[in-house]
């Protein structure tokens, strides 16, 4: 299947859908201090919500069973074991039947009803794909993100997240990367300035040497190596398969 012809696809019939067809995925992984505070914003918005509990150790997944019993509209799935944040959206798109899939990270601060608001009426315009910028850093932030848009909360055309989802590129930090490249060959990545919300922050979660070496691994080793990787093998998804 060339992919090309999918996007087509998807630009074509874009006004089949309302922009109201979505599912959030939240995907969590210790996450107690902010998990409950997330998802009671979103499960006040958003009429389809799943959240992934990552193998955490600490009181996420009895938080979010809670929160399921009360709002219906959340299923809860969880791994009992750490796979990684591309293995957790595998699960949950097992169960999404919605043209759209809003993702969101367990761990943000000041979530309000009004982002997600934001993603909703940026979705008219841009079908393919919507990134949220945190509001932090100013200008500096902006400037980057824009360039490099890595963050987690982004409005996606479900079709396009499985599709990719197959590939081996799906790994990780990977994933962000590709989606942006996938959706850079066929349309405009739609920006979000999303005011007043920020993240707790590796450090901040797991104490500044843990944390902090954690964050160099990220941006210095992990995103620099996928990069690479994407550089030289995003040619094979655009080229049909033997037989297709």
């Amino acid at each position: 299947m060339v992919l090309s012809l999918l996007i087509i696809f998807l630009s074509n019939n874009f006004s089949l859908f309302g922009c109201m067809d979505i599912t959030a995925v939240v995907l969590a992984y210790n996450e107690e201090k902010t998990i409950g505070s997330v998802l009671g914003v979103v499960a006040k918005v958003i009429p389809r919500v799943i959240v992934v509990d990552d193998g955490s150790t600490d009181n996420t997944s009895r938080i979010v069973w809670e929160l399921s019993k009360t709002h219906k509209h959340i299923l809860f799935l969880r791994h009992k074991q750490n796979k990684g944040k591309s293995a957790a959206v595998k699960t949950a798109l097992k169960h999404v039947m919605t043209p759209y899939v809003l993702f969101l990270d367990a761990d943000l601060v000041g979530l309000r009803k009004k982002h997600i608001a934001q993603f909703m009426e940026s979705s008219r315009n841009f079908p393919l794909m919507v990134v949220g910028i945190r509001d932090r850093f100013g200008f500096l932030g902006d400037f980057f993100m824009r360039r490099f848009p890595i963050g987690g909360e982004r409005l996606v055309r479900t079709d396009i997240v499985n599709v990719l989802a197959k590939t081996d590129l799906w790994k990780d930090y990977n994933m962000e990367l590709l989606m942006n490249w996938f959706v850079g060959m066929h349309s405009e990545i739609c920006f979000l300035k999303l005011r007043g919300l920020n993240h707790t922050t590796k450090p901040k979660k797991w104490g500044f040497f843990s944390g902090g070496l954690a964050f160099a691994r990220q941006f210095l080793i992990s995103m620099p190596l996928c990069a690479l990787s994407l550089m030289f093998n995003k040619n094979s998804l655009s080229r049909p398969r033997a037989g297709s």
